[in-house]
């Protein structure tokens, strides 16, 4: 299980990249849509068949031919850029320099060689040293690569990355537990069937809309609004005592999961260095972070206290620590926001800003 998590890790990872690097990144809700629906196309398939035709072991070969099945198409269906791609802005730089196509080079980088009538000299030249500067950061090692993107990090995103352990663990500890605290309820394989299909179909919305949130109200907040989806789901089930109660607490998958993941997904593309090369590291450290620790806290030490306290407390504190993650980040926004107040007030006052009374000084 260890070896199959690992691998289904590295692969989910290496796909959002390559999907981010086809596709503009306010699409992904749209397209990651799709693998909602594909999960419980497959899920509601597979169980069809385990049922009535195969074996478990059989289902194992089933899942390779099924898995197998994505290698032709990456190899020959997957554009190769982006059709309509973001271009970064380098200061000082005409906009009409990074717009134009390049004839000679495909890559993002060598669009800032085209030249045009209406682009000044100047602009050429800088476009020329900052595609130099990108190839000599490229062909440095990785590992030193790696420290400047993380060295690079602002306080802000370093505290993103925090609060998404806590939403991971929450994660992993639905995805391992909930279904046993509810078979320990006298949940029926009905309900536990209705629960998957009410996940899928509130992933839906949340995906399609996914983009349309981030602009409104930003990836910041939506981390806020996730938190306290998980403290809502967590305390939930930390209350029920008969199953079917559980069905209020599940429309909020969409939130704690599709909404989330969109939005760190798109997240890690914002803060991997166009120049670098680590689009592949900064999903990575996203899933890493959620998947990995938090989901591997959720779902071990879950099920460790599981057995020690019992389920109602072990979502009660998992709810806790969502909780307390609202507070970490509310914390840290009121000291950035004391700090810029601070700092514009203590800007100097220009002196030609300065009125002089009438008639001169004296």
């Amino acid at each position: 299980m260890g070896c199959s998590s690992g691998l289904m890790g590295g692969a989910f990872t290496l796909l959002d990249t390559l999907v981010m690097k086809v596709i503009d990144k306010k699409e992904y809700g749209g397209i990651r849509l799709w693998a909602a629906l594909g999960w419980a196309l497959a899920a509601f398939s597979m169980g069809f068949i385990y049922q009535y035709f195969l074996d478990l072991k059989y289902m194992f070969v089933v899942f390779l031919i099924c898995m197998a099945g994505n290698i032709p198409i990456w190899l020959f269906c997957a554009p190769s850029s982006k059709s309509n791609s973001e271009k970064p802005k380098i200061e000082g730089v005409d906009e009409k320099l990074l717009d134009e196509e390049a004839k000679e080079d495909d890559s993002e980088i060598g669009r800032y060689e085209h030249s045009d009538a209406n682009i000044s000299e100047e602009d050429r030249q800088a476009a020329a040293e900052m595609k130099q500067k990108q190839k000599e950061v490229q062909n440095q090692p990785y590992f030193k690569r790696l420290k400047m993107f993380l060295g690079s990090l602002e306080a802000s995103s370093i505290q993103a990355m925090i609060v998404v352990i806590p939403m991971g663990a929450a994660y992993g500890l639905i995805n391992a537990l909930l279904f046993v605290y509810l078979k320990s309820l006298g949940a029926s394989e009905i309900l536990l069937g209705t629960s998957i299909l009410l996940n899928v179909v509130t992933e839906v919305p949340c995906f399609v809309f996914s983009q349309t949130l981030r602009d409104k109200y930003g990836v910041r907040s939506i981390l806020y609004i996730g938190m306290a989806a998980y403290a809502i789901r967590c305390g939930w089930y930390a209350w029920i005592s008969n199953p079917w109660a559980v069905v209020p607490a599940e429309l909020l998958h969409g939130v704690t999961f599709a909404l989330v993941w969109s939005s760190l997904a798109v997240l890690a593309t914002e803060l991997a260095p166009t120049d670098g090369g680590l689009q592949a590291t900064a999903q990575g450290l996203f899933s890493l972070l959620f998947n990995g620790l938090g989901a591997g806290l959720g779902g071990i030490g879950g099920g460790y206290l599981y057995e020690i306290i019992g389920p109602r407390y072990v979502f009660a504190i998992t709810g806790g620590i969502n909780i307390l993650g609202i507070v970490f980040l509310g914390i840290c926004d009121l000291l950035r926001r004391w700090k810029e107040k601070r700092e514009t007030l203590m800007e100097p006052v220009a002196s030609d800003s300065m009125p002089i009374a009438e008639g001169g000084i004296n």
